[in-house]
């Protein structure tokens, strides 16, 4: 028999078990709130509801095999039932009712607050050349367009193997930083961008002539998203 918290995400309440189901070991009135049953080994962890006849009941609490009971929950009615009587622990209307409630997603805000580095909106792990050819070429340019204005955290893992290589960041055509990374030498790159939608983050990657290296792990971070590469 297998056991299982009845959830979509961890908010979900109530606790469900699969064939669990025991029988009364005493009378039950109408207006009764402790079930006595014969195995409560059988239940789920509290709380839990349990169908007895037409009657669901939510159990709170379990000493024994004494259960304490919420009766007739789902607006149903409270009975009378004999020794012997099934309680189940069956899925119910209500129970479904709780996990799409638990299971709502938060609402995005419609102006977010700008927090670069808060959430990554963009990841790309693949390794790019970044060299200097003999002919003055350098690496193709690299490009993200961005969709939604805002403050952007753009890091950068870069490494030169042989001379010196350079990273070169520009908003469009305008240049906002150069970095130079010296030979046998790794620098995680970090700049906060503020940019507008429709403008591009470019990395140029080059160097002196005969440089080499590579960059990887481009990462861009905030809270207003979104990018995407083109």
């Amino acid at each position: 028999m297998q056991s299982a918290t009845l959830r979509w995400n961890s908010m979900a309440r109530l606790n469900a078990k699969n064939n669990a189901e025991t029988v009364l070991a005493q009378a039950v009135s109408e207006t009764d709130t402790v079930f006595i049953v014969e195995d409560a080994g059988a239940l789920p962890d509290v709380p839990f509801r349990l169908s007895i006849e037409d009657e669901i009941v939510e159990v709170s609490a379990v000493d024994g095999n004494a259960l304490t009971v919420e009766r007739a929950v789902e607006d149903t009615q409270a009975g009378s039932y004999d020794v012997g009587t099934a309680v189940e622990n069956r899925f119910t209307a209500g129970m479904y009712g709780e996990m799409v409630t638990f299971n709502e997603l938060p609402k995005i805000p419609d102006e977010p607050e700008i927090m670069p580095g808060n959430t990554v909106v963009y990841h790309d792990n693949s390794v790019y050349e970044m060299s200097g050819g003999s002919d003055g070429s350098t690496s193709p340019d690299y490009t993200l367009k961005i969709k939604r204005s805002g403050t952007y955290r753009l890091e950068i893992s870069a490494e030169s193997f042989l001379d010196t290589s350079t990273i070169g960041i520009y908003v469009d055509d305008n240049r906002l930083d150069y970095i130079y990374i010296d030979e046998s030498d790794t620098r995680i790159i970090s700049e906060d961008i503020s940019i507008e939608e429709g403008q591009s983050i470019v990395i140029w990657a080059g160097g002196f002539i005969g440089s080499e290296g590579e960059y990887k792990d481009i990462k861009l971070m905030t809270s207003n998203p979104y990018a995407e590469k083109i």
